[in-house]
């Protein structure tokens, strides 16, 4: 599967939050992003996702994550879900 995905230009109504993008991290990244403190930043709680907001969205539009050798893919609508969460103001609720 391809990855192609755009950032959005514009906020859906109602606007995604943290919960709806919850999920995907825990489906997509928690494997490796869990919290160890030896191993890479947790994605476990959402005031660190939304402090790494720009991180995240370089991360989804380059598509470098999860890593292709992780042996995890994540879809372009996971993707698009999230760059929407960022670009719609990356709100807890």
């Amino acid at each position: 599967m391809a990855c192609t995905v755009t950032a959005p230009t514009e906020c859906i109504e109602p606007a995604p939050v943290f919960s709806d993008i919850q999920p995907i991290l825990e489906k997509r990244c928690l494997s490796c992003h869990y919290g160890d403190p030896d191993g890479p930043w947790p994605l476990t709680d959402y005031e660190h996702v939304a402090s790494w907001f720009a991180e995240v969205r370089t991360q989804m539009l380059a598509c470098s994550m999860p890593p292709a050798d992780a042996g995890i893919q994540m879809t372009n609508a996971e993707r698009e879900k999230i760059l929407m969460w960022i670009r719609c103001g990356h709100h807890e609720n």
